[in-house]
């Protein structure tokens, strides 16, 4: 069996209690990802975790990469870092 495929995501702005524009959008696509039939694990880059991303943990095809909540170190250090480290 072949390892799962593993896709990134910058979950920042879903991140927000009441996140709005792109932020909503990323809430959405992150759950239809959910119920989507696929092999791949999807890394989810986080700052912190809401009552949005606890829920989305609980299925496996989500791995929850806490960063920093400072945005420019979470965009340019910490994904580039993670990315690197999981392959």
């Amino acid at each position: 069996m072949t390892e799962p495929k593993k896709i990134g995501v910058d979950c920042w702005f879903a991140c927000f209690d009441q996140p709005r524009g792109i932020g909503k959008v990323t809430q959405e696509y992150l759950e239809a990802l959910g119920k989507t039939e696929t092999n791949c694990q999807f890394i989810l880059f986080v700052p912190c975790e809401n009552e949005f991303i606890k829920n989305l943990a609980k299925n496996s095809k989500f791995i929850i990469a806490q960063t920093s909540s400072n945005y420019l170190i979470h965009e340019q250090l910490c994904i580039p870092w993670i990315s690197y480290k999981e392959g």
